[in-house]
């Protein structure tokens, strides 16, 4: 079973005979191939939908995989014991950081967080739940480019550009890194033109703007 790029670069983050609770599992494509392989021990792969996680207990079935734990569950209530390495990926931010808000955070060692948006949100509240971004990556899947985060545990500060760009990102920067601002900053120009001056959102939408003009130049 083919896994994409995105699903590939976080696999990368993981080591062999882990355990791991995959969080928003989907249809389970990333728990079959790091126990295909060799990457994991046992799995929980969770998910809020009843339906992904019918095709997710089919694709396990076809694969032959026998260490993947499949539960309905939104968040991490469900996990009892300790886990190597906590995956949440394809979601925002902010949702991925209301997760992470739950005691059982003390039972996981690793993060590997990937949202789809709001990624500031998600760094400005690791430090306050104990864990500290060890590695970022940026990867292009189709004509989308992904955030990756991953976290240990531990208590790091942040400067303002570093929440917003990522403590590791900004210092290597590069190509992806660069079309990835342009097009963020293209966005918000076209948005900021229909938004009043004296709207709340105008002065937030274009410190934003500012701060990518300051990074990109």
């Amino acid at each position: 079973m083919s896994l994409s790029t995105r699903l590939l670069a976080i696999a990368e983050f993981i080591k062999d005979n882990s355990t791991i609770a995959d969080i928003g599992t989907d249809h389970a494509l990333l728990p079959i191939h790091l126990e295909q392989n060799k990457r994991a021990k046992k799995i929980i792969a969770s998910d809020i939908n009843s339906g992904p996680l019918k095709t997710a207990k089919k694709n396990i079935k076809e694969a032959g995989c026998t260490n993947i734990e499949i539960i309905e569950s939104d968040g991490i209530d469900h996990i009892k014991d300790k886990v190597d390495y906590l995956v949440a990926a394809g979601m925002g931010g902010k949702l991925i950081s209301d997760i992470l808000k739950h005691d059982n955070l003390k039972k996981i060692s690793k993060l590997v967080l990937q949202p789809n948006v709001a990624a500031h949100i998600l760094r400005g509240s690791l430090s306050a739940l104990g864990f500290k971004i060890v590695d970022e990556v940026l990867v292009e899947d189709g004509k989308v480019i992904y955030e990756i985060i991953y976290c240990e545990k531990g208590k790091q500060q942040l400067s303002t550009d570093e929440i917003y760009f990522g403590p590791v990102l900004i210092k290597s920067k590069g190509v992806l890194f660069d079309t990835f601002y342009q097009k963020r900053r293209k966005k918000l120009r076209k948005i900021i033109k229909n938004v009043p001056q004296t709207n709340p959102n105008y002065k937030h939408l274009q410190n934003e703007i500012d701060q990518i003009n300051k990074v990109l130049k």
